[in-house]
């Protein structure tokens, strides 16, 4: 391949973002999850990164449980990485981690969470950074329990749908929306 179609190919690749893992002959050690976004970084690539992100899952569930709030995830162990299709917090805003605190200690209700940060949740669009999407951080789905249920219903303002689904508005802006079996939450 020629050195400019190979350059034409890799900045169509970028823009569309879909470029996900380093290019060959990186340093394997500076890419441990090859779903994370990595940026051009003049012949190499840099992760991105953002402060208002917990970097691992382990750093987002140490934050999200201290003082031994109860909060379980739907996941088998040792699965936390975005790529692998199950429940992972990395990358997850931090507001996201405090919002889902707040609900927690407000409505009292054990939370199960039930996706995070992990690839799947919609389609590639929703994954630039511009949208408050899962792949983001902004978003956690969590278990439709009764108590789960009943707290938001009871607590929050019904304020129109999304995709057809019920939206309900808490106090802080935060959209708790009912989707067939999860409420997904967006933290603002």
């Amino acid at each position: 391949m020629k050195k400019t179609s190979a350059l034409i190919l890799t900045s169509a690749l970028l823009a569309a973002g879909t470029f996900l893992a380093a290019p060959a002959g990186a340093a394997s050690a500076a890419l441990p999850d090859k779903y994370d976004t990595y940026v051009p970084d003049g012949d190499t690539y840099a992760k991105r990164t953002n402060p208002d992100h917990l970097k691992n899952h382990n750093q987002a569930k140490a934050r999200l449980t201290t003082g031994g709030a109860p909060f379980t995830f739907q996941t088998s162990a040792n699965c936390f990485h975005r790529g692998q299709g199950c429940t992972s917090l990395s990358f997850v805003n931090k507001k996201s981690i405090e919002g889902i605190r707040i609900f927690q200690s407000k409505s009292k209700c054990p939370i199960k969470i039930t996706g995070g940060t992990e690839w799947g949740h919609a389609g590639s669009g929703d994954n630039s950074e511009s949208r408050k999407s899962h792949w983001n951080g902004y978003k956690l789905d969590i278990d439709p329990t009764t108590c789960v249920s009943n707290y938001i219903k009871s607590n929050y303002t019904l304020s129109g749908t999304v995709d057809g689904n019920p939206r309900y508005i808490s106090g802080g802006g935060n959209w708790y929306v009912k989707e067939s079996n999860h409420w997904d939450i967006t933290y603002f």
